[in-house]
C-alpha cells in the first residue's frame, strides 16, 4: 500500500468550505497517534510534540494520494534559500481583531524561519496559520508533483507565529500504521 498523505478533496481543490461538502461524508472507523514505544515517538498534548496521526476509514476516497516528504531536499536546503510552503487550511481569518470565515478553504505561501527535529517553525504577522488549521497540509512542487512536507500543528494565541510537524522523520512510523 501507498504511504500518502490524508488530504482528500478537502485540501486537493474540490472542497471549498467545509459547511457545504461537495460530497457524501466518509465514516471514520478508527485512528492512531504516536504513543511511544516502540516508535520513540510519544504525541505531548502540552507541547504539541509527535503531533501526527492517521484516520482509517470505512471506504476508500476517490482522490488520488498526495506523496509525502521523504528528507529530500532537506529541511536545511529548504529553509537556507527560503524556498515558501504553501499552507492549506479551513481555519478563521483576523481582520481588525475580529474573527471570520471558519470553515473556508485558504491557502497561502511563505518560507520557514527555523528546522527543529521533529518541526519546523515560522513567523508571518498577517499571514499565517491560525485557530481549526491544524491537521492541514503544508505542500511544495518537487519533481513536478505536488508534496506534502508538513502538517499544521499549532502556534501562539495571536496567530503570528506556528509549527509544523515534519512529515519526513515519521515516515517510518507511518508506514507502520498502514492496514
Amino acid at each position: 500500500m501507498e504511504i500518502a498523505a490524508l488530504t482528500g478533496s478537502v485540501f486537493s481543490g474540490r472542497q471549498q468550505n467545509v459547511l457545504q461538502p461537495d460530497g457524501a461524508p466518509v465514516a471514520v472507523i478508527d485512528f492512531t497517534y504516536p504513543k511511544g514505544v516502540p516508535s520513540g515517538f510519544s504525541y505531548n498534548p502540552k507541547t504539541y510534540e509527535d503531533d501526527i496521526g492517521l484516520v482509517y476509514l470505512k471506504q476508500p476516497v476517490k482522490t488520488k494520494p498526495v506523496p509525502l516528504h521523504g528528507g529530500s531536499p532537506t529541511w536545511e536546503d529548504i529553509n537556507a534559500k527560503r524556498l515558501s510552503l504553501t499552507f492549506v487550511g479551513f481555519g478563521y481569518d483576523v481582520v481588525d481583531e475580529q474573527k471570520f470565515g471558519s470553515g473556508i478553504k485558504r491557502e497561502a505561501s511563505w518560507s520557514i524561519d527555523a528546522v527543529e527535529n521533529r518541526r519546523v517553525l515560522f513567523r508571518v504577522p498577517g499571514k499565517n496559520t491560525c485557530k481549526g488549521d491544524s491537521g492541514g497540509p503544508a505542500f511544495y512542487p518537487i519533481a513536478g508533483k505536488r508534496v506534502q512536507l508538513a502538517v499544521t500543528s499549532g502556534g501562539d494565541p495571536d496567530c503570528t507565529t506556528g509549527f509544523e510537524t515534519r512529515v519526513d522523520v515519521f515516515l517510518p512510523w507511518l508506514e507502520g500504521q498502514i492496514r
